[in-house]
């Protein structure tokens, strides 16, 4: 039987679109599945934010920063978890775009929304580090170093990091 209902035909391609990303990696047939869904149903928040994240994941941050806009619009139709998933990946855009003011603002809310804490943490924190904000990029560096959380490879990192502000 063949699905009529756009709604349920959004839902399907949104279902298929998250296993392309999710499970198969295949980036380029999910933003093709994404785009025809918020296309015919520019309600579909869901489908606009996972076209965001993909967007940003395969580095097409002028697409990512359109998307973003338009849902910045739609924030009061969000639900709680798709406000915060905003919020972080504005973050990324305002960084990857050189605006670090505004990404640095992004990271904060990010964290204050306990949303991807400890990958906004890194982030925020060598963000303040070239805005040469050395205490606060030391003291989350030491709140990163200290949770044990880190791969050892990023650990050396933020701890060489950590030693060059100590220094300054």
């Amino acid at each position: 039987e063949a699905v009529t209902d756009e709604k349920r035909k959004g839902e399907l391609g949104l279902g298929l679109a998250r296993l392309y990303v999710e499970h198969l990696d295949h980036k380029v047939k999910a933003t093709d599945i994404l785009e025809r869904v918020w296309e015919s149903n520019p309600d579909n928040t869901g489908a606009a934010l996972l076209l965001a994240r993909v967007y940003s994941q395969m580095n097409r941050w002028d697409k990512t920063a359109s998307m973003l806009t338009v849902l910045h619009e739609l924030t009061e139709s969000l639900e709680d978890g798709e406000k915060k998933e905003l919020i972080y990946l504005s973050a990324l855009t305002y960084e990857a775009l050189l605006q670090r003011p505004a990404a640095i603002l992004a990271y904060r809310k990010s964290i204050d929304m306990g949303h991807r804490v400890g990958e906004a943490r890194e982030k925020l924190a060598i963000l303040l580090y070239m805005e040469e904000e050395y205490e606060e990029s030391r003291k989350l560096i030491s709140v990163l170093v200290e949770s044990g959380g880190l791969a050892a490879e990023r650990l050396h990192e933020l701890q060489g990091l950590r030693a060059d502000i100590e220094r300054k």
